[in-house]
């Protein structure tokens, strides 16, 4: 999927390995967890992102929302990964280098998909050819390399007598080096950039496109927006005192526009086998033999009676 094989708990094929490196990942992003990280973290961003539209606001310039979104998701999924965040939204203008990035390498994806030996060639050549003869893949190497420049300080620390985090804020790739689901082979840098990229990569792109559907969909229909706003003004009526998860999840259209958004943005278009190990699965009358890959594409028509807004 990220140009990965072997390496991630998402592209990782066996299913026993599959189980013990997807373990470490299940109580980052339970909903307690991320309730929990809500006020000390995903609020702080918000609130930035708001402070910059407002400059920008002020100063008569447009902004890219698809980047301003990129660099909110990105600032909150990197300082959840790592010790230290990326804070791209502290930069004078929204940065978008991180997500072209990104949207390089999901350019690739259908094509290493199919000719796995493509990504080792491009990857074993010096970075100052693949800059020329492959600019979108020397941005994902580019990435690449911080990622890895992370994990290996990780590493170095874990090997000195002071190794423990100064902060309460979680940070996940130092938990999966801890994890004692984990054997140490599994815990090398380089497999851990593995689960770096993939959870700085789907944090930033699924999450950006998701907001951006949303966004524009809101925009686009102005008796959606004429009724969201009104009904924000009554659950919300002091902006500066926002609430928590919890009580956003009360809010009816709000609610309604959330379930919408996940219905009428897919993350992956192609399709992402599954594999039934150990035994038959049976649909109706048809018996699918244990190892048989199975997959359905997700982009199909969306009919409007299936809509969540009321």
């Amino acid at each position: 999927m990220f140009g990965q094989t072997n390496v991630s708990a998402f592209d990782t094929l066996d299913h026993a390995k599959h189980r013990q490196r997807r373990e470490p990942w299940n109580p980052y992003f339970s909903k307690q967890s991320v309730s929990r990280l809500q006020p000390l973290l995903i609020q702080a961003v918000v609130d930035k992102l708001c402070t910059r539209l407002a400059e920008y606001q002020a100063a008569g310039r447009p902004a890219v929302m698809t980047h301003a979104l990129a660099c909110e998701t990105t600032d909150i999924i990197s300082e959840y990964s790592f010790p230290e965040g990326y804070n791209l939204l502290d930069q004078p203008i929204f940065d978008h280098a991180h997500y072209d990035a990104w949207m390089a390498l999901t350019k690739f994806c259908h094509l290493l998909k199919h000719f796995g030996w493509l990504y080792p060639l491009l990857d074993g050549m010096p970075m100052w050819m693949t800059k020329y003869t492959s600019p979108e893949m020397y941005l994902v190497l580019c990435a690449q390399a911080v990622l890895l420049k992370q994990t290996l300080a990780i590493a170095e620390k874990r090997e000195t007598s002071d190794y423990k985090e100064t902060t309460s804020r979680p940070s996940m790739m130092q938990a999966f080096m801890d994890s004692p689901s984990l054997p140490e082979s599994e815990k090398t840098p380089q497999r851990i950039q593995g689960e770096a990229q993939l959870a700085i990569g789907a944090g930033t792109v699924s999450t950006t496109h998701a907001l951006k559907a949303a966004t524009y969909h809101i925009l686009a229909n102005p008796d959606v927006k004429e009724r969201l706003n009104k009904e924000l003004e009554q659950y919300i009526p002091d902006p500066d005192s926002p609430p928590n998860l919890r009580s956003l999840e009360q809010i009816p259209y709000l609610q309604a526009i959330m379930c919408e958004t996940l219905r009428i943005f897919y993350g992956n278009s192609h399709r992402l086998q599954r594999i039934f190990p150990d035994r038959p699965l049976q649909y109706k009358d048809i018996t699918v033999p244990s190892g048989t890959p199975m997959s359905e594409h997700v982009h199909g028509p969306r009919p409007r009676q299936r809509s969540h807004l009321p």
